[in-house]
């Protein structure tokens, strides 16, 4: 199938300055399409992307880290999504860590679900945002993450935020004692031949290093109007663009930090199908369960319902789930239609629009390719599933 008017769309974007992407589909269980558009950085001499090209996948970590990595140890009868704060954290209690009293009863499906009450991104690498919050070290940074202010009683919202995967991230590696990327990496990424296409600092990776899309152009500084200690200025490149993930989780978070490729990400998803030994059809089922707070938010994953169209287009049917990353990624299936999308870019690699009016808006962000509706949208046309 050969995707022209998805190709020109794309195509068409990269014209007016977009920098790159990649794409891959699977659709009834077989690849049925899958390429790379631009170049890596926006300096196009011996760049090109192509399809080893591995992309910062911002909060598509969220679900391929520790959505995983959880639904693993819950297969394995490993971990209770109802056990607590206070309960996990015994050990380091003892030893003089502080838990707040009203954070004692967040359980891990609070922070999975996005209904523990914090608010959704702390600038904790700031220290005018709060002297007593800040924190440039990833040995100190669990304490701050259990003294941030809850913005809402835990157990009422769903309000998506970082801190709950951040601090999912140290109750991973106290329950399965070991690093999160070690788990990842034996449990899923060399079983499954791809721990050449996805990791955590990919610098330190020999077979991704020389393979990556930049992300921003100007470090993290939205052309001057952000500043704080140790900010990076230059062109950001195998370092997760996140600043909580940079500077306070030292690269290797729950909550964003991963590099991949379409393919990768695509061999992961096939586990999501059930019946293998990696997860249990009922943990799958589990973590699609929509919460009783936002019938958008499962365990983890981002489902299908009102107000998630930037997401899921116009056609994707109610079964649809996925996620998003801030840097331009996608990752949705549709099991109704057994249709998995990869779309991955780094649409962030280009100016800033309005500094002063919104820093966070960046020119990538304006074209066509760099809309996931109008992607899934034209995907859907294309299969005659619209």
């Amino acid at each position: 199938m050969g995707f022209a008017n998805l190709e020109k769309i794309i195509k068409d974007s990269i014209k007016d300055g977009f920098p790159s992407a990649q794409i891959a589909i699977e659709h009834k269980s077989s690849r049925i399409y899958q390429k790379a558009f631009g170049h890596r950085t926006l300096i196009p001499a011996n760049n090109c992307a192509n399809l080893m090209t591995h992309y910062d996948i911002a909060s598509l970590t969220k679900v391929f880290s520790l959505a995983f990595g959880y639904q693993s140890l819950l297969t394995k009868g490993k971990c209770n999504l109802d056990c607590s704060l206070f309960d996990l954290l015994t050990e380091e209690r003892e030893q003089g860590l502080i838990l707040p009293r009203e954070k004692e009863a967040i359980t891990l499906y609070d922070l999975l679900t996005h209904s523990a009450g914090f608010e959704p991104n702390p600038l904790f690498y700031d220290p005018s945002y709060s002297e007593t919050l800040y924190c440039q070290d990833r040995s100190q940074f669990l304490q701050k993450l259990l003294l941030t202010p809850l913005v809402h009683p835990p157990k009422t919202t769903a309000l998506y935020s970082d801190v709950d995967f951040m601090l999912l991230t140290f109750l991973f590696e106290r329950i399965a004692g070991e690093s999160l990327q070690h788990y990842l990496k034996k449990t899923f990424w060399t079983p499954l031949g791809i721990e050449d296409s996805i990791d955590y600092r990919p610098l330190e990776n020999a077979a991704m290093r020389d393979n990556i899309a930049a992300t921003e152009l100007a470090g993290n500084r939205r052309d001057g109007v952000i500043d704080f200690p140790n900010i990076r200025q230059e062109v950001i490149y195998g370092e997760v663009q996140d600043e909580k993930g940079f500077h306070c989780m030292d690269g290797i978070s729950g909550h964003a930090g991963l590099f991949a490729n379409s393919d990768a990400l695509l061999k992961l998803m096939t586990l999501m199908r059930g019946d293998n030994d990696y997860f249990s059809n009922q943990v799958i089922e589990q973590f699609l369960t929509p919460s009783w707070l936002d019938p958008t938010f499962g365990i983890g994953w981002r489902l299908n319902g009102a107000d998630m169209g930037y997401m899921c287009g116009d056609y994707a049917s109610s079964e649809a789930y996925g996620h998003t990353g801030w840097t331009g990624c996608l990752i949705l299936r549709d099991p109704k239609y057994d249709l998995t999308i990869s779309y991955l870019t780094n649409r962030k690699h280009t100016r800033v629009v309005d500094p002063g009016k919104n820093p966070n808006l960046f020119y990538g962000d304006t074209l066509p390719a760099g809309k996931y509706r109008i992607i899934v949208n034209e995907i859907y046309r294309e299969l005659g599933l619209a």
